[in-house]
């Protein structure tokens, strides 16, 4: 599993590239899982991945799935001692909407 820190930069890379290079953004929209291959190792196949782009008049909110009802998950305790919980999300709609400057942290991995 990436560190916070370093998913966020691979992350940035592929917000990057998609905003640079249309074919890209394309790929990355109908073949999810192929155009992030070189970002982020080990995304399931059983792992439904959708992505969209947030244009000037439109703009998406990801909402991470609902925790699991139950036992306190290690990560949920981390935070609520003010950490962030990587949530394994079946939307890469790792929201950063740009006009309000608001970035969610989410991760694929251990989808």
């Amino acid at each position: 599993m990436l560190d916070k820190k370093t998913y966020n930069a691979r992350l940035q890379d592929v917000y990057e590239r998609a905003w640079r290079d249309p074919v890209f953004s394309r790929e990355l929209q109908t073949d999810p899982h192929k155009a992030l291959a070189a970002y982020f190792e080990g995304i399931s196949v059983d792992c439904e991945v959708r992505v969209v782009q947030d244009s000037m008049d439109t703009k998406y909110l990801h909402i991470p799935a609902a925790p699991a009802q139950g036992e306190i998950d290690e990560r949920d305790l981390v935070q609520v001692q003010g950490g962030t919980t990587p949530v394994c999300f079946g939307y890469i709609v790792t929201t950063v909407a740009m006009a309000v400057g608001v970035t969610v942290y989410s991760t694929i991995e251990g989808c």
